[in-house]
C-alpha cells in the first residue's frame, strides 16, 4: 500500500516478495455487473537511454554522449537534464569517438559513421569521404601540441583518413604496401626490440586499426592488425604529416588497444588481460616492454592522461583503473558499472565522465566525478529492470527501486528517471520518503546456495548521496516506513521487525511473537502500526511496538500487504486471490467475495478512501472496487502480463503501478 491521504501524511506503497501460483482467469459477467467509475491505468513510455559508446566533456558541467541508433546526448548542468538529438535512427549506428574544437565537432562510429558539427554539437552533417565503405571508425587522432591540422580517422578494412582543415574534408591515406615484414624478437634484459625480419603479404584492406596517437603534427603513431595474423600487432609511423606513402611498420607481437605517448619517442600501451607495456620508438625499431598490470583481468582498451602522472585505462567488465606515477602502479576504481566501458573524458584534473553498458540493470550508463575519480555518480535514465518499489512526494517527483541496486528519481511525473548511486547490486525491495529530501531503501542480496544479507540505505537530500547502515546477516527486508522523519520500521523474514527513532540510523529488533516472514507494513503514527505476512499473518502495535499483538486472519495464505483507510476500515491481500477487509480496527477480517482470482497473488493494495480502492498481482492484474469491496472489476486487460509489485496513490487524482521488466503504469481518474 502506498497513498498520501487524509491524516497520513505519507503512506507506504508495497513491494512483495511473489508466490509462484497459477492464475485461473476472472468471470467477465460478474465483472460486468461491478460498479465502475471511470478510472483506468495505462503504461507509461518512459525515456530510455541508447547504450552509449563515446563521451566528450564541452565545458564545466557540460558533455555530449554518442550512443546507439544515432542518438546523442547533451547536457550543460551536469546531467541532472539531457537533450536528445537523433540523427539517423534507421542505421542502428553507434558513436564510438569525439573530438571538439573551438570551432568544429567530428563524430566517427560503426560502419563509415563520420558526422561534422559546426556549432558545439547542436547540428550534424553527414559526411561520405571515399575510401570509406561500411567499416567502423575508431578513433580520432590530432596534434597532442593543440594544433587544429592535421586530423587522422581510423578504423577496420584499412581506413585511415586525413584532413588539413580542420575536418571539412577528407582524404583516403594509402599507405602503399603489398606486403610487409614480419618480426624477428631479440630479448635483452626484459626488454623486446623488433626488426624486420621474415616477409608477410598483405594488402591495406586487410588491416584494423584501433586507435593511435600525435605528437606532434608531423610525427602520427598507428596501432593496427591484420587478418591471420595471429599475434602480429602491426605500430606505424609517419615523420612527414601522415603522406600517403611516407608510413613505416614494424610488426610485434601482442594484443594492445591503445597507447600514449609523454614525448615523440617514449610511450604506453595497453590490451588484453590488463596489461600495460611501455614502447619506445628509435630510427629503425621499436622495443616494448612489460610495465604493470591493472589486476581487473579483463581487457583494456583505452587509455587517457590529464597529465604527464595522471592517467585513466578503461575496459571491458566495469574496468576502470588510474595512475599517479605515469603508469607505473595502476589502482582500479570501482564505477558501479557491469558491463564495458566504452569511454572515458575529462574536462581538468577533476572533472570527468565515464559511459558504457550497465548490463545487470539493463540500460546504458553514463558517470560524472567532481574529485578526480575519488567517486562518481550516475547521470543516466531509463528504468530497464524489474521494478519492485515506487514512492512519490508530488505528483511529479518520486523514486523507483528495484534490482540489482536500481534507484531511480523522476521529477516530471515518470517520464525521465535518472539513476541514483546505491553502490551495490542488492535488490531493493521497498522505498519510503518523509519528503522531498529523507528517504529510505530496505533490500537484500543472496549469496548461494542460501545466505542472505539484508540492507537499508538512508538519504538526506533526495537521494544525491545514499549511505548504508550496517548489513545484516541471514535476513530479507521487504518494507520500510515511517511515521515522522524520526521514527519507523523495517520488516523481513523470521519475524524480523526494525525501529528507528532518528531517521534511520540506527535500527533495533522488536519481539514480534512470530516466525513468518513479513511482507506488508503500514504505519499510522509514532505508536500504531499494522504488519501482515505467512501463514495469514496480521499484528498490531498501539505502544511504538513495545508489543505486537497477534490478529485473527481467518485465513493460511500469506498475506503481502495491507492499507488501513483509517482507524477502522483496512484491507489485506495475498495469495490464492485472497482480500480480507476489517472495520473493527483489525479486531476481526472478512474474507471477501472474489470473482474467479481464487489462484491468483495480489501483490499490493491501496485505497483512496473507505470504498474505493485497488489491488495488484500477478499475471498484469489491476483489480478495482467502488463499494468497499462488494464487487470487482478488471482494468487495463491486454496491457501486459509482467507480474505488478507494488502500487502507489496520492489522493484520488495521482498514482503509479511498479511491475517486473521496468513496468510502468499511472491512474487516469475517472468521476
Amino acid at each position: 500500500m502506498r497513498r498520501i491521504l487524509g491524516t497520513k501524511s505519507v503512506a507506504l506503497f508495497t513491494l512483495i516478495m511473489a508466490s509462484l501460483f497459477v492464475f485461473s482467469g476472472c468471470s467477465k459477467e460478474e465483472e460486468e455487473e461491478a460498479l465502475q467509475d471511470g478510472s483506468y491505468w495505462s503504461v507509461v513510455t518512459t525515456e530510455e537511454l541508447e547504450n552509449p559508446g563515446a563521451v566528450w566533456p564541452l565545458a564545466h558541467e557540460k558533455a555530449i554522449v554518442g550512443a546507439d541508433n544515432e542518438h546523442l546526448y547533451i547536457t550543460e548542468d551536469d546531467g541532472h537534464g539531457w537533450v536528445t538529438k537523433t540523427l539517423n535512427p534507421e542505421t542502428g549506428r553507434k558513436a564510438t569517438d569525439f573530438y571538439f574544437t573551438s570551432s568544429k565537432g567530428i563524430m566517427v562510429g560503426e560502419r563509415g559513421m563520420l558526422y561534422i558539427s559546426s556549432d558545439n554539437g547542436e547540428n550534424w552533417s553527414d559526411v561520405f569521404p571515399a575510401g570509406v565503405r561500411d567499416g567502423d571508425l575508431y578513433d580520432i587522432i590530432y596534434p597532442a601540441t593543440g594544433e587544429d591540422n592535421p586530423l587522422f580517422i581510423c578504423g577496420n578494412e584499412g581506413v585511415l583518413l586525413r584532413s588539413e582543415n580542420g575536418g571539412d574534408s577528407w582524404e583516403y591515406i594509402d599507405l602503399y604496401i603489398g606486403e610487409f615484414f614480419d618480426s624477428l624478437a631479440v630479448v635483452d634484459s626484459g626488454v623486446t626490440t623488433w626488426f624486420y625480419d621474415t616477409t608477410l603479404y598483405v594488402t591495406q584492406d586487410q588491416i584494423t586499426f584501433y586507435g593511435g596517437y600525435a605528437p606532434t603534427e608531423d610525427l602520427i603513431y598507428l596501432l593496427g592488425d591484420t587478418v591471420g595474423s595471429g599475434d602480429t600487432l602491426l605500430f606505424f609511423r609517419s615523420m612527414d604529416g601522415g603522406d600517403s606513402g611516407s608510413w613505416e611498420m614494424y610488426p610485434f607481437v601482442g594484443h594492445f588497444a591503445d597507447m600514449y605517448f609523454f614525448d615523440e619517442t617514449n610511450g604506453i600501451m595497453v590490451g588484453d588481460g590488463g596489461y600495460v607495456y611501455t614502447i619506445s620508438v628509435a630510427e629503425s625499431s621499436i622495443s616494448t616492454a612489460s610495465l604493470a598490470n591493472v589486476g581487473s583481468g579483463r581487457d583494456l582498451m583505452e587509455i587517457e592522461f590529464t597529465d604527464a602522472t595522471i592517467g585513466w585505462a578503461i575496459g571491458t567488465g566495469g574496468t576502470v583503473a588510474k595512475t599517479t606515477d605515469g603508469g607505473s602502479v595502476w589502482s582500479l576504481v570501482d564505477v558501479d558499472i557491469t558491463g564495458d566501458i566504452t569511454d572515458i573524458g575529462f574536462f581538468d584534473e577533476t572533472e570527468g565522465w565515464v559511459v558504457g553498458d550497465d548490463v545487470s540493470r539493463g540500460t546504458g550508463a553514463i558517470k560524472v566525478t567532481h574529485d578526480g575519480g575519488e567517486t562518481w555518480s550516475f547521470r543516466s535514465y531509463g528504468l530497464g529492470i524489474s521494478l519492485y518499489g515506487v514512492h512519490f512526494v508530488s505528483s511529479s517527483e518520486g523514486w523507483v527501486v528495484g534490482k540489482s541496486g536500481r534507484i531511480a528519481h523522476t521529477t516530471d511525473g515518470g517520464a525521465m528517471w535518472i539513476h541514483q548511486d546505491a553502490n551495490t547490486d542488492k535488490t531493493f525491495q521497498d522505498v519510503y520518503f518523509a519528503d522531498e529530501n529523507l528517504g529510505w531503501v530496505v533490500g537484500f542480496s543472496v549469496q548461494l546456495p542460501v545466505d542472505t544479507f539484508a540492507t537499508i540505505l538512508y538519504t538526506e537530500n533526495g537521494g544525491e548521496l545514499w549511505t548504508a547502515v550496517d548489513s545484516l546477516d541471514g535476513y530479507r527486508l521487504n518494507k520500510v516506513e515511517l511515521a515522522d522523519e524520526n521514527t519507523g520500521w523495517a520488516i523481513g523474514n523470521e519475524g524480523l521487525i526494525l525501529r528507528t527513532e532518528d531517521g534511520g540510523l540506527t535500527w533495533s529488533p522488536q519481539e514480534a511473537g512470530v516466525s513468518a516472514e513479513l511482507f506488508g507494513l503500514d504505519v499510522f503514527d509514532t505508536g500504531k502500526a499494522f504488519v501482515v505476512g505467512q501463514h495469514g499473518t496480521i499484528l498490531k502495535t498501539t505502544n511504538g511496538g513495545t508489543t505486537w499483538d497477534v490478529l485473527p486472519s481467518g485465513t493460511e495464505q500469506s498475506l503481502m500487504d495491507i492499507d488501513m483507510v483509517d482507524s477502522n476500515t483496512g484491507y489485506a491481500c495475498g495469495s490464492m486471490g485472497t482480500i480480507l477487509k476489517t472495520t473493527d480496527g483489525g479486531a476481526d477480517w472478512t474474507q471477501l467475495d472474489m470473482p474467479a482470482y481464487c489462484e491468483s497473488v495480489f501483490k499490493s493494495v491501496a485505497f483512496q478512501n473507505s470504498e474505493v480502492g485497488w489491488v495488484v498481482g500477478k499475471f498484469g492484474y489491476v483489480l478495482h472496487t467502488v463499494d468497499g469491496g462488494e464487487s470487482w472489476y478488471r482494468q487495463s486487460e491486454g496491457f501486459t502480463e509482467e507480474t505488478l509489485n507494488d502500487i502507489f496513490l496520492m489522493g484520488s487524482n495521482y498514482g503509479w503501478i511498479v511491475g517486473n521488466n521496468s513496468l510502468l503504469m499511472e491512474l487516469h481518474p475517472g468521476n
